[in-house]
């Protein structure tokens, strides 16, 4: 993906030589999240296909990606363990949502710690990215908190298996909150 996004970034600076270094590093950095985030996606998406499990797929991706926009969260240091790790993750959520009957107090912890992992940690940011301003920090922690409750109320209003997979698409993000806090810190 580095390679990759180096040869768009090239070709941009070709065409707009007038760019700072700071702004063809964040070009760049833009470029290799986005082209990481598509292919893990085109992944995934392809193999919850093949096992016919693209709708909970989709109801566990979106949930996530959408509170990970504004929470934050744990990130892996190279792309391989980023795609095997987030597979895990999203496999584990369609199994939680697929196969477990949540009961209603295990849906309420699940949303107790998420909202407990949100107001004591978010945001999370990136050592590549990180936030600096407090207005955004605090900013990005109110956003994360109303994404948090209209997902909650989304899941509980659909309950059965769909529900299920969004509360623990939501728990599931949460939790990656502290370990992103204490390991996503470069040395």
């Amino acid at each position: 993906m580095e390679k990759i996004a180096s040869k768009l970034t090239d070709s941009i600076y070709k065409n707009n030589p007038a760019l700072t270094d700071l702004e063809l590093k964040k070009i760049k950095f833009g470029l290799e999240c986005f082209l990481s985030e598509i292919s893990k996606i085109l992944i995934y998406f392809t193999i919850f296909r093949i096992f016919s499990l693209t709708k909970y797929f989709l109801l566990a991706l979106f949930p996530f990606m959408t509170l990970r926009a504004a929470a934050g969260g744990y990130h892996e240091k190279t792309y391989l363990k980023c795609l095997i790790n987030s597979f895990i993750l999203m496999f584990t959520i369609v199994l939680i949502g697929i196969k477990t009957g949540l009961p209603m107090y295990l849906k309420g912890i699940f949303i107790l710690l998420s909202l407990a992992f949100i107001i004591i940690y978010a945001p999370v940011d990136h050592y590549n990215k990180p936030i600096i301003s407090k207005d955004r920090r605090n900013n990005l922690k109110f956003t994360s908190i109303g994404i948090f409750i209209l997902l909650v109320l989304i899941g509980i209003f659909l309950g059965g298996k769909l529900g299920n997979t969004i509360l623990a698409s939501v728990f599931i993000e949460s939790a990656t909150l502290p370990l992103g806090y204490y390991f996503n810190k470069r040395k």
